[in-house]
């Protein structure tokens, strides 16, 4: 998986998010695969894969590794994608699974090989400024929380993080109700999006 760049701190995707694989990496198997379960792979956040034996400066190129298929999402992406190999969906089977959260409060889990067929949509959506998720009614203005960094609104900044035992993701989403913002920690089954849990936090 490969971010791209944009300004000096944070990562951004506008609209769609790009699964980056090597070619050569596809043909391993699935066991192989090293889990990204939280920002920079470790809580140290060294960004290491400490586990990686295959990648080279020679086969790291243009002809073997590069962007397989874009996925439309609904708003900007700052926070980290994550990773999870061999994740059982409930009546789709087993996936390679990207999860990626967007400022407008919504995280997706895509299958990470391909885009086609059943893939063509996400494994599951799940939007934290639903009535099923608990949440308010939109993210929050970046005006009114004085924040400019982050256009036009904030939502799911923060990259979430996975534990695998437990099968949950843990996501902190703001979102508004009229002028009064809350921040909210939702657990989520990452297998289905379900939410399992949430705390609020009011925010003024």
């Amino acid at each position: 998986m490969f971010l791209q760049k944009s300004g000096s701190r944070s990562y951004l995707f506008t609209r769609a998010i790009c699964l980056l694989f090597s070619g050569f990496l596809i043909s391993v198997s699935a066991s192989a695969q090293v889990n990204v379960l939280t920002q920079h792979n470790d809580n140290a956040r060294t960004g290491q894969n400490t586990q990686e034996t295959i990648l080279t400066p020679a086969n790291v190129n243009p002809n073997q590794f590069g962007k397989l298929f874009a996925m439309p999402v609904d708003g900007q992406v700052y926070a980290q994608p994550l990773y999870v190999s061999n994740l059982s969906i409930p009546g789709k089977g087993t996936h390679n699974v990207v999860f990626v959260a967007t400022e407008a409060d919504t995280v997706y889990a895509f299958d990470a090989d391909n885009n086609t067929g059943a893939n063509a949509a996400p494994l599951w959506k799940a939007s934290l400024i639903d009535a099923a998720h608990g949440a308010k009614t939109g993210e929050a203005p970046m005006q009114d929380l004085r924040c400019q960094n982050i256009v036009p609104g904030l939502g799911i900044t923060s990259t979430p993080v996975i534990d695998v035992a437990s099968g949950s993701m843990y996501v902190e989403a703001k979102s508004a109700l009229g002028t009064t913002y809350f921040e909210r920690l939702h657990v989520l089954d990452i297998s289905t999006g379900r939410l399992m849990h949430h705390l609020d936090c009011k925010l003024q």
